[in-house]
């Protein structure tokens, strides 16, 4: 097939990490990708083989606001333009969502959206998202979400029914762990959705407790400065650090010890599967999306409620002082996540393209 992946951008995120994940999976599956941005691929995080096309239109350095709607059309003509040589295309996130199914109209191309967040926190909030909406509805192929739990909430709020449900799988391979340091681990962009401002409140409470031990976070967001703030005022200068982004981020989770997702809403955790397949102790919240398809309960890890500090305090402390339990945690951990096989969803997605090549647009 050949196929086009249309998203806002490669910068690091997770759904960015499913997209650059997936088309080198199709790369290496033998069909003809190209993955087009609106940012420039100077913004990547993620690398592609040199086999998937890239092709960028915005530079992030132009801010204004007039300059913003233009490449916004240059975007949608791009799209519009690329789609013509291609035999289906797969969109991510709502923005590209919207620009994709206008920029194909009567083109008569195929055109799969994925919606990589559940609908409290995403972007069918906003009046892009009941556009998108409505676009779904009458002009996109299929609807992909990762969880059931997801696929509900966009059948309430914007009345989709039939919506496919495909889970991600570890985007990296990560070997056995041969030695674990005292370090509580969260990875994740430092914004509101991820809530490191309640983790670290939660670890002020046990901090004085274990001395040996650190919390890490890993992240890039417009949050950075306010969490740095917060930790100089909680006095945690030296008991935490927030640190940028890494690519080898398969040697931070075989590391550490316990990994913590403070998350208020999510879509399907990468970070959360990628700690469970490396054997970490897993402590989440039992937030809107797929945190609770990983993380059973009190035999694959330890769920807690959104944006209680005091209960999340209550987790940690419960791991960091019983190696024995974070050893059966992990291990259990490790097996649940081999249920997200990667090539068993890589056939997924391989499967629903294809039959939306074979069906065409359902709705034109």
């Amino acid at each position: 097939m050949r196929v086009l992946l249309v998203t806002v951008h490669l910068r690091c995120g997770g759904a960015e990490r499913v997209m650059s994940w997936l088309a080198a999976r199709l790369d290496a599956l033998g069909h003809e990708v190209t993955l087009a941005t609106w940012f420039l691929p100077i913004d990547d995080f993620y690398a592609l083989p040199p086999g998937v096309a890239r092709v960028g239109v915005r530079d992030d350095t132009r801010q204004a606001r007039f300059q913003f709607h233009v490449d916004r059309v240059r975007f949608i003509r791009r799209i519009r333009q690329l789609a013509k040589d291609a035999d289906v295309v797969l969109a991510f996130l709502p923005d590209a969502n919207v620009a994709t199914l206008l920029a194909t109209i009567g083109l008569g191309v195929p055109v799969v959206v994925s919606e990589r967040n559940h609908p409290v926190w995403s972007g069918a909030r906003r009046r892009s998202g009941r556009l998108g909406g409505w676009l779904v509805r009458w002009r996109a192929a299929a609807f992909v979400v990762q969880s059931a739990d997801i696929a509900e909430a966009f059948r309430l709020r914007w009345g989709i029914t039939g919506a496919v449900v495909i889970p991600n799988a570890p985007a990296i391979a990560i070997a056995a762990a041969t030695h674990r340091g005292p370090v509580v681990l969260s990875v994740g962009r430092l914004v509101e959705a991820k809530d490191h401002a309640t983790l670290i409140r939660a670890w002020a409470r046990v901090a004085s407790t274990y001395p040996q031990w650190t919390l890490r976070i890993i992240g890039e967001g417009p949050l950075k400065q306010a969490l740095g703030t917060m930790v100089q005022q909680l006095g945690l200068e030296h008991r935490v650090e927030i640190i940028e982004p890494r690519v080898d981020i398969g040697t931070e989770f075989q590391a550490a010890s316990i990994f913590v997702l403070p998350s208020v809403t999510e879509g399907f955790p990468n970070a959360l599967l990628e700690a469970a397949a490396s054997g970490c102790a897993c402590i989440a919240t039992d937030c809107p999306g797929a945190s609770a398809d990983i993380v059973d309960h009190g035999s694959a890890g330890l769920l807690v409620p959104v944006g209680d500090h005091v209960a999340l305090a209550a987790a940690l402390e419960s791991l960091v002082g019983d190696a024995g339990q974070r050893e059966e945690l992990g291990e259990a951990a490790r097996v649940s996540a081999g249920r997200f096989d990667a090539d068993t969803v890589v056939g997924q997605w391989v499967q629903v393209l294809s039959h939306a090549q074979g069906a065409g647009v359902l709705r034109t």
